[in-house]
């Protein structure tokens, strides 16, 4: 992927599948369905019921600003070695990626600030995300660096 995600679409696949195999897949007994439209109804309303009941946030410019706003929250750490401040970077940086899920920065972000708070699982998790969006990124490849190196601090 390269640049944001927005107004992209995930690639879709078609796969045939027996019956058998997608009863297993979906979770459905088809042993029960008397013709093919009863098998479609099946599927429809088992497709209904995951159905995502809202649209997922898609606001760049949000995203942007709370990936910033942890930033700071990150410097005033620095600045007065307060760790509550991380803790608060830590939850903006999420907020930023609600908005904007392909935000690489704010996902290198993350990662920098959950590894300066010893949580490295999920450092390491998100660090991955970042390059899986961005893999070229020199700001992604920088974090992943000092992840490597297991620097706690920039200094």
């Amino acid at each position: 992927m390269s640049g944001d995600c927005e107004g992209t679409q995930a690639p879709y696949y078609t796969v045939r599948v027996e019956l058998d195999e997608a009863e297993s897949f979906i979770s459905n007994n088809w042993s029960g369905a008397g013709s093919i439209e009863d098998v479609v109804h099946r599927l429809a309303d088992r497709i209904r019921a995951t159905d995502p009941r809202r649209r997922l946030s898609t606001d760049v410019a949000e995203s942007e600003r709370l990936k910033e706003e942890g930033r700071e929250l990150e410097r005033m750490h620095f600045r007065t070695g307060d760790f509550s401040y991380n803790l608060k970077a830590i939850e903006t940086y999420e907020r930023a990626i609600v908005q904007n899920f392909c935000n690489h920065n704010a996902w290198a972000n993350l990662a920098w600030t959950l590894w300066k708070q010893l949580e490295d699982n999920r450092a390491l998790k998100c660090i991955r995300v970042a390059e899986e969006i961005i893999p070229t990124s020199n700001h992604v490849k920088d974090v992943r660096e000092r992840i490597r190196a297991g620097k706690r601090s920039m200094r």
